[in-house]
């Protein structure tokens, strides 16, 4: 990360992050929400018990592997696309939409991805990204396994996309589950950047942060991917 101060900052940060993913196996228990419409519940496929708690769907196939997330407080479900094999969800802040975005959650599940694992997965997109970014970085974030499951988490830095012409900061995290594969994406786009910390704040990454060790796969039928209680408020 390129911040102006010193390597210092990047080196304490990334210690924290670390440490903050070590523990998400035991901490993650949060179920994706989103407004349902009735009208779209067969499309959307969701589990006929939730049909009746709009605000608890799970966005995925009704198997025993859950997605466990929800968006932050306030926003908003603005685009879904649900197939046999792929399913997706965005979320944007209640001020912003899916064209004109500054802050975006994406949550995606697919099927038949079982011959690539979280890193290679997203090491994809890092060269994919490189290839149209200038002031472009990269770092792992967190690698190993959570839950029972392969994980990855990776902090992207662009400093300006020559398709947007925006600057993006994104952090992405892979899950490999037994039944689908899981991106779960947070992204921010600011405008054109050399210096990541004249973009966006650490302090703001490391909320990011905080916020995706809340998400976790889980599987109601099997002991080694324990669904834990929802947390009491």
């Amino acid at each position: 990360m390129r911040f102006s101060n010193s390597k210092l900052r990047l080196t304490l940060f990334s210690v924290a992050l670390v440490a903050s993913f070590q523990c998400f196996a035991q901490n993650a228990n949060l179920e994706l929400q989103a407004p349902v419409d009735s009208s779209e519940l067969e499309s959307a496929n969701v589990d006929e018990t939730r049909i009746n708690n709009p605000e608890s769907i799970v966005v995925q196939p009704a198997m025993t592997e859950i997605l466990r997330a929800k968006p932050p407080a306030g926003w908003k479900l603005a685009y879904q696309f649900n197939n046999d094999d792929t399913r997706f969800a965005d979320f944007t802040p209640a001020d912003e939409d899916n064209k004109t975005w500054r802050t975006k959650l994406s949550i995606e599940s697919h099927q038949n991805m079982d011959d690539i694992d979280p890193i290679s997965a997203i090491m994809g997109e890092v060269q994919n990204n490189s290839e149209i970014c200038s002031n472009f970085n990269h770092f792992n974030l967190f690698s190993g396994i959570e839950n029972g499951y392969p994980t990855s988490v990776r902090l992207i830095e662009c400093g300006e996309n020559a398709h947007s012409n925006k600057g993006e900061i994104s952090i992405i995290k892979a899950i490999q589950g037994n039944e689908h594969f899981y991106f779960v994406r947070l992204l921010r786009r600011t405008e054109p950047f050399s210096d990541s910390a004249q973009a966006m704040e650490t302090s703001e990454i490391a909320a990011w942060s905080t916020y995706l060790k809340d998400i976790t796969v889980c599987d109601t039928q099997h002991a080694d991917h324990s669904c834990l209680p929802e947390k009491k408020n």
